[in-house]
């Protein structure tokens, strides 16, 4: 999807989310069960493929100081 966005005209935004953040979000790449891989393994050929494109990749632990409205009550 990413590289039928990038072969488009005009402006878009690249940009790959990584659900990474297994307390606040689902961590899908953390999910052995669902992959049959160790966890970090299923997403991080698509954040090679993202880096080396010069596409953003957004990680939901590192980047999001909030996933939900309610955290903010929280801190």
């Amino acid at each position: 999807m990413l590289e039928w966005a990038e072969a488009g005209d005009g402006p878009r935004l690249l940009l790959l989310i990584n659900h990474d953040d297994a307390k606040r979000e689902y961590a899908y790449s953390m999910d052995e069960d669902l992959t049959g891989e160790t966890p970090d393994e299923s997403s991080q050929p698509f954040i090679d493929v993202a880096e080396e494109k010069g596409w953003v990749v957004a990680s939901m632990k590192d980047d999001w100081e909030y996933v939900y409205p309610f955290e903010q009550a929280d801190r």
